[in-house]
Parts: C-alpha cells; structure tokens; sequence
C-alpha cells in the first residue's frame, strides 16, 4: 500500500476499519447509552406555581450568601488582604451553593 510515508511503511487500519464499526449493533448502543443517560427527571421546586429547577435556586443561594460573605469581610476589613477575591468569594459561591443542595435535598 502507498501512502504518504511511503510505501514500506506499516499499514494502521483506518477509522472505517476498527472494530466498533465492524459491529453495528455494538455502535448503536454505545450512542443510545450516552444518549439516555440524561433520562432522569430534575429535581423541581414549585414557586408561585412555576417550576423551577433546584439547582437553580441553590447558585442564587450561594450567590447571595458569597454576597453576604463579601460585605460582612469589608465591614471588619478583611477584604482588602483576600488574596485572588475573584477566586476566593467563587469558590465561597460554590460552597454555599452545595452546601444548600445537601441540606435542603439531602
């Protein structure tokens, strides 16, 4: 076989030629697995007869708590020496955020 590196160098099977595409079948459920994977129903909370999805209301939580976080640093004068305060009220954010999530969702 000539290819671009020659025509004694090893032949390496092409993409049409490995084995998931030689069984058709085995191709399909590796597509629908990832594909049904998503399937379960997100958890909900009904407000004002709206739904909405909980982990929505739990990044607003954290937002408000890093908020919260972020006043009561400047009010003792701590903000000025938080190293990375982009960072660090983020990762305050997030924190609260899961920390919300496991109480209130178990």
């Amino acid at each position: 076989m000539n290819n671009l590196l020659g025509p004694n160098h090893a032949f390496s099977p092409s993409f049409t030629e490995m084995t998931v595409l030689r069984h058709p079948a085995t191709a399909c459920v590796a597509l629908l697995t990832g594909c049904l994977s998503g399937c379960n129903a997100a958890p909900t909370q009904s407000i004002l007869g709206s739904f909405f999805p909980s982990w929505m209301i739990c990044a607003l939580a954290g937002i408000a708590g890093a908020v919260a976080v972020r006043l009561i640093l400047s009010a003792i004068g701590i903000e000025r020496v938080v190293p990375a305060p982009l960072l660090v009220h983020l990762a305050t954010a997030v924190a609260i955020a899961f920390a919300v999530w496991l109480l209130w969702l178990n």
